[in-house]
């Protein structure tokens, strides 16, 4: 089980407009390079949110940002789908962080002072 933690800002407001204006797109959280939110179809950079640590890009050794990622949450590269209300909800409550906690077969919102909101739960998708 790893909990992720997401920035509660511009880009996760760019993000939610996306997601407004686009009702054919989804949001999805991915793991590749670095792991990340973002909506599919991407219109770019300023709709790509990575979790605290995880964005290779802004990172001084690459390379450890990947190992960092491989060791949070495994060697596979994946795409797995997440509600929308998390981000509107993120936002409404005002938290600085959004934090997702990864499990095998669910994604688990957490609040902002870190106790589980179970009825917030999300599927695992297969997809990689």
């Amino acid at each position: 089980m790893t909990i992720l933690k997401f920035r509660v800002g511009a880009v996760l407001q760019h993000i939610v407009d996306h997601l407004q204006k686009s009702p054919d797109a989804r949001l999805v959280l991915v793991k590749d390079e670095g792991i990340y939110i973002c909506p599919l179809p991407n219109p770019g950079p300023s709709t790509i949110l990575y979790a605290d640590g995880c964005n290779p890009a802004h990172e001084d050794e690459q390379m450890t940002v990947f190992e960092g990622c491989r060791g949070l949450l495994g060697g596979d590269d994946f795409v797995d789908d997440l509600p929308f209300e998390w981000l509107r909800m993120a936002l409404d409550f005002r938290w600085c962080w959004m934090r997702v906690r990864v499990e095998k077969d669910q994604l688990v919102l957490v609040n902002g002072n870190g106790s589980q909101m179970p009825e917030i739960v999300g599927g695992r998708n297969d997809e990689k």
